[in-house]
């Protein structure tokens, strides 16, 4: 038998397991090579080695992958290693396939017992081992190991992943030995029992091809520890107020949360745990994972008495007011003299009322909590603040009384609060209010003339506590003269459409301060003087026009009153469209004669027939005998127009192609006669219109590329000439070219007769194609009369509707509200001729963009409708809400109380949130301050800021509000107020005077009165006021107001510009809302 080698398994072999098929290059000799690693397995490892004389060129042999021998600049081979390395330094391609052959049997490499190489390969038969090598890098780069898993902090083992993307990798954890690892790579599982003194491993790891790359580490740390919660207060407790607990953590991190959902993360935190929390949970978690367990702090809330206070807000007012104070159970406790300061004052389940009565402006506040012999409720407060001070408004510039003119003019307003409102009313009744800023000037236009003769401005001032100046009223008028009268066209509208010849009857209205005699009409064409129509004396005024002339023309109306004067002209342009000399329809349908529907003008059809048109019926011609003729070429010498629809069938070639033609040709210039429309007796693709002055002049224009590009299609053409001005063609009522136009009349050949479809001197340039709906004008025919009637034929482009917007001046108010309308319009294919406002579906104006409208109480739809000249119609829409105003507050009275107090009354208004009083030193409410404000339905209000001894008038206003809570404390932002009503008539109150024995005067002061005296009162605080009164309390002078130094200095001068006279006076100071009184003597 035979005994394969390969079953001798202590044959000298190659170490396939530790096999690298790299082909590697060194850049220090330019040398590449391969490596093998051989080796007996039964031999100890002095004899483990390899005869190097049979390693070498004939056993070891570098081949390409075609097998040609690659040069070999050197075959080593390491007997430490039993490794052998085949270098060339022939070049090599990277990515490319070598094969190392090395020699097997008794002619090969043996070991050092004489044993040959033998194939191990289990599929291979033969005496040599191929090994396949292939060249990835030839600048040979160490390989690179990457550590897929980077540093962490854990409490628990795993997997570290490395790779290396060739040859071989090396890993050591902690300072252990290197172990070797090759692609694709390997895992490192990370042992908690195997950490370092510090509680880490170190994962260390580098790649070795021959070259080897820097060492780099990944560092795990592991730690089993749990942190530790620290809680201070807050354990499992009843409690009926909130408390706090304090929470600390030994490391990051700690968590809180009191719903279980949220949680809050803390280091050392302070908490603070409210009213009604179930339960209290921590836990904390460090950034190993460990983590504690929930620990949990249930909480049992025992309710304390709930006490409740009525205004329950901060609350601004002008007079007294009780509060009431209630409690559910057990007691409640209150005190007035500040926050919290006590004593407090005990209250049962009864409640109790409070009257709280402040003497001056500022404000007293209420604090209040409930008890039992468990619990409490925390302490709150509400603040009642007052203030009585009264707005001022005054004009501070133009007439401020009532004043006569006969100019318009402009007065300014200042109010020193919040708001002020104007008003004027043009001599009607007033319809809005107008608001502007306090402490800017607003600037009030007073507008006198025409109707209005008259005109009262109404002025008032609101603060945001609700004190009302008080209205004032100007009347400014001027010297009664005659107006003249006003007269407005009516019918028809701006840029009405009418045709020549028919009727147009003109309506019109007319006012006057007296009478309206009469009213004449008018027309104007173009630049042609007026021609009256007629005059009439009754209204409603109109007048006819029986036969319209065409063109441009202006309808004229002017009134005329019984004392002479006359209006100012009330003009309306409208268009009147001329009708044509002559119209051939072309709808008979059957026939020889083609009609003239306007006159005589006939023609005689030959050899065309009747077919369907543009619009109706049409007729075709066959372009070589077909036409229709007149007996007459019409004479017209001067305007000329010739419209139609024509349906070219093929384009012009050899000869011409006429539409319609009244042309004499001659080779003398000056017999030439007529006019034509087409293409006469050429070759190419235009049309023209030509008219012949006979004196061998001519106007021509010229449209190119028209038969072709209308051949099968509809088009509506015209030829426009208007003497000495210009000469046009339109397509589809689209002007398409002009020129301008040198001859004054067209002359006539008169042996020649009009024809349509031909040439009118010759039989020739016959028209191919149909012919429909032909007009001749004698008259100019503007560009709107040509889109019309192009616009008016079926399957015309649809008409595009009029745009309309309107715009209000105002959309709500109170009645009467006065309110102005405005429009804009427009029509991109057309022209607008009717123009009507409604309201509520009632007319209100018509052929305007803009009116005015005083609407009652009540809820309106305003209409704007425009219609265009092709009946289509826009309506645009404006809503409008007027409001009841309220009315005015009646029934005001009141009485001096005391010396500092006026108590008021009056009865209560319907619907009102509220009332405004206001205070003043004079009848005339121009002086009046606002000094209080006060909710619904209380009906009354004590002025406690007078001075002893003071006239005072006073006035009320109701108001409403958009919003019942913006009243607030007595306080009312302005932005909030929704209206007011006029004020209330006035009333007329005395302040007491102050008693004769001055019991009540607490101290003394006798002053020396000498030339250029000066009394001066020093120490008191900054912005004290003082007056000096006479014994029987008439305000002798006001001193000005204290310095920043707390000095009062006074000159001694009364407010008569006389020196203060000797004897006992008194003095009155106000500081800090409170007043104080003293006796003053004077002597010489």
């Amino acid at each position: 038998f035979i005994m394969d080698p390969k079953a001798a398994p202590y044959a000298p072999r190659v170490n396939f397991s530790s096999l690298d098929q790299n082909v590697y290059y060194n850049t220090n000799n330019s040398e590449y090579s391969v490596k093998v690693k051989i080796f007996t397995p039964v031999l100890d490892t002095q004899k483990n080695y390899f005869l190097a004389s049979t390693i070498n060129t004939n056993t070891v042999i570098f081949k390409d992958k075609n097998s040609n021998v690659i040069e070999t600049s050197a075959i080593n081979y390491s007997s430490a290693a039993n490794e052998i390395t085949c270098g060339t330094i022939q070049p090599l391609i990277v990515d490319e396939k070598y094969y190392l052959w090395l020699k097997c049997g008794v002619s090969g490499i043996k070991n050092s017992m004489g044993a040959s190489l033998v194939n191990t390969r289990p599929t291979e038969f033969s005496d040599e081992i191929i090994i396949e090598y292939t060249l990835h890098d030839a600048a040979n780069t160490p390989p690179n190991v990457s550590c897929l898993t980077p540093s962490i902090y854990t409490n628990c083992g795993f997997n570290a992943e490395l790779t290396v993307d060739k040859n071989f990798g090396f890993w050591s954890t902690n300072g252990a030995n290197f172990v070797q690892f090759s692609t694709p790579g390997t895992n490192i599982f990370i042992d908690p029992a195997a950490t370092n003194s510090q509680g880490k491993v170190i994962l260390k790891f580098f790649g070795s091809n021959g070259t080897v790359s820097a060492t780099n580490e990944a560092e795990y740390r592991l730690n089993f520890t749990a942190p530790v919660i620290t809680q201070i207060g807050g354990s499992n407790i009843s409690n009926s107020v909130n408390f706090t607990v304090n929470l600390y953590v030994n490391e990051q991190y700690g968590y809180w949360s009191t719903n279980g959902t949220t949680w809050q993360v803390f280091s050392s935190n302070t908490i603070t745990v409210y009213t009604n929390t179930p339960f209290l949970l921590t836990y904390a978690q460090d950034v190993y994972g460990n983590c504690t367990s929930t620990n949990s702090n249930n909480y049992v809330w025992t309710e304390g008495p709930k006490v409740t206070i009525s205004p329950s807000v901060n609350y601004y007012t002008n007079q007294a007011l009780t509060v009431h104070l209630s409690v559910d159970k057990n007691y409640g406790y209150f005190c007035t003299n500040g926050f919290g300061a006590g004593p407090y004052h005990q209250f049962d389940t009864n409640g109790i009322d409070l009257l709280l009565d402040k003497d001056e402006t500022g404000n007293i506040i209420v604090t209040y909590y409930g008890s039992n012999d468990d619990s409490y409720t925390p302490i709150k407060f509400v603040m009642y603040n007052f203030n009585k001070e009264t707005p001022n408004i005054y004009i501070s510039s133009g007439p401020a009384t009532n004043y006569v003119t006969n100019e318009s003019f402009t007065v300014s307003l200042v109010s020193w609060v919040n708001y002020g409102y104007w008003a004027t009313n043009g001599g009607a009744g007033f319809s809005s209010w107008t608001q502007f800023g306090g402490f800017i000037p607003a600037w009030v236009p007073i507008t006198l003339g025409g109707s209005s003769k008259s005109n009262i401005l109404a002025y008032f001032a609101l603060d945001q506590y609700g004190n009302n100046s008080g209205t004032n009223y100007v009347v400014y008028s001027m010297p009664v003269t005659n107006a003249s009268p006003q007269v407005a066209i009516s019918s028809p509208l701006e840029n009405a459409v009418f045709n020549e010849l028919g009727s147009i009857t003109i309506n019109a209205a007319a006012t006057d301060d007296n009478t309206v005699t009469n009213v004449s009409f008018w027309y104007k064409v173009g630049a042609e003087s007026e021609v009256l129509i007629s005059s009439d004396t009754a209204s409603p005024y109109s007048a006819v026009i029986a036969a319209a002339p065409a063109g441009n023309v202006q309808l004229i109306a002017r009134a005329y009153d019984n004392d002479g004067a006359v209006s100012a002209d009330s003009i309306v342009n409208i268009t009147v469209y001329p009708v044509p000399a002559a119209h051939w329809a072309f709808d008979e349908g059957s026939g020889s004669t083609a009609y003239d529907s306007m006159s005589n003008f006939h023609g005689s059809i030959t050899n065309a027939v009747f077919t369907t048109g543009r619009v109706n019926s049409a007729l075709s011609f066959n372009g070589s005998n077909s036409m229709v003729e007149l007996t007459t070429n019409t004479g017209i010498s001067s305007n000329l127009a010739f419209c139609g629809w024509i349906k070219p069938s093929q384009a012009s070639s050899s000869q011409g192609r006429i539409i319609g033609s009244a042309f004499y040709s001659n080779d003398t210039a000056a017999l030439q006669r007529g006019w034509y429309l087409g293409n006469l007796n050429e070759s190419n693709d235009n049309i023209s219109f030509a008219v012949y002055s006979g004196s061998g002049a001519s106007n021509m224009i010229t449209l190119s590329n028209f038969f072709s590009a209308y051949n099968d299609n509809w088009v509506h053409v015209a030829g426009v000439f208007r003497p000495a001005e210009y000469i046009s063609i339109y397509t589809n009522g689209i002007l398409a070219i002009s020129n301008t136009a040198d001859i004054t009349q067209i002359a006539y050949n008169n042996t020649i007769k009009l024809r349509l479809g031909a040439r009118a001197d010759t039989l020739s340039d016959y028209f191919t194609g149909l012919l429909d709906d032909w007009r001749l004008y004698d008259k100019t025919v503007s560009v709107n009369q040509l889109a019309q009637i192009a616009a008016a034929a079926p399957g015309a482009a649809s008409n595009q509707a009029p745009i309309a917007e309107v715009t209000a001046s105002i959309t709500g108010g109170y009645a009467p509200l006065a309110v102005t309308f405005s429009a804009a319009d427009s029509d991109s294919d057309g022209i607008i001729i009717s123009r009507v406002w409604k309201v509520n579906g009632t007319v209100m104006a018509e052929n305007c963009r803009a009116f005015t409208n005083i609407f009652d109480a009540g809820t309106y739809q305003v209409t704007y409708t425009v219609k265009d000249n092709n009946n289509s119609e826009t309506v645009s829409t404006a809503g409008i809400t007027a409001e009841l105003r309220l009315a005015a507050p009646s029934g005001l009275s009141g009485r001096s109380v005391s010396t500092t107090k006026i108590a008021l009354t009056w009865n209560d208004t319907a619907k009102e949130d509220g009332y405004f009083i206001y205070r003043g030193a004079e009848e005339n409410s121009s002086s009046a301050e606002k000094i209080g404000i006060v909710l619904a339905n209380v009906t009354n209000y004590n002025d406690e800021s007078v001075m002893p001894g003071t006239l005072y008038w006073y006035w009320l206003q109701a108001f409403t509000v958009k919003d019942v809570s913006s009243i607030s404390a007595g306080m009312l932002a302005p932005e909030s107020l929704k209206g007011s009503s006029l004020l209330s008539a006035p009333v007329k109150i005395l302040a007491e005077k102050p008693p004769q024995d001055f019991s009540c005067v607490s101290a003394g002061r006798i002053t020396r009165v000498t030339e250029n005296a000066k009394y001066v009162i020093t120490n008191v605080p900054e912005g004290t006021e003082a007056a000096i009164y006479t014994i029987d309390g008439r305000l002798a002078a006001n001193m000005p107001k204290a310095d920043r130094f707390g000095i009062i200095r006074w000159d001694m001068i009364c407010k008569n510009g006389r020196p203060a006279g000797v004897g006992t006076h008194v003095l009155i100071m106000k500081s800090g809302g409170k007043i104080y009184k003293y006796v003053v003597i004077m002597v010489k």
